[in-house]
């Protein structure tokens, strides 16, 4: 099973920053980076080019030419691009590198799991990172059915 990062974006350009280069801590492994770029200005475009020239081989770009905020649209970029699992990061949270081994564990644990939510660092209206860490609400339950529904909550 493959980990696919996607992250969409509309060109909030004060944090895109931070969001890539928490990214690249994710290269030496075996994860795949998906960007939608949402209608986002061309300044926004021509940096995400930019970052992906870093590594081709795990990054792909799609872009919308107008902003298209259904997450049925987002579903469908997935399908497209085959993606075992996937973690969608807002494009104002740091990605946390711990994520990847939670990840494994999770599904070592459960071969049968079909959800994984994680963490993220939040980073402030400047795009520096706060040193506040937010946590899926599920995580602080025990059991399976109050964590499910926690989730859903």
């Amino acid at each position: 099973m493959k980990l696919t990062v996607f992250l969409v974006t509309k060109g909030r350009e004060k944090f895109l920053d931070q969001i890539l280069n928490s990214f690249e801590k994710l290269f030496p492994l075996d994860v795949d980076f998906l960007i939608l770029d949402n209608g986002a200005p061309q300044s926004i475009g021509v940096k995400l080019k930019s970052w992906q020239s870093k590594n081709p081989n795990q990054i792909k770009i799609v872009r919308f030419e107008i902003n298209d905020s259904r997450p049925s649209t987002y579903w469908e970029v997935l399908k497209e691009n085959n993606v075992d699992w996937v973690v969608c990061p807002s494009d104002d949270d740091e990605i946390r590198f711990e994520i990847i081994a939670d990840w494994e564990n999770a599904l070592n644990q459960n071969p049968d799991m079909v959800g994984f939510a994680a963490s993220a660092a939040i980073m402030n209206e400047n795009g520096d990172l706060t040193g506040e860490i937010i946590s899926p609400s599920a995580s602080r339950y025990k059991s399976a059915i109050e964590q499910m529904a926690g989730g859903f909550y």
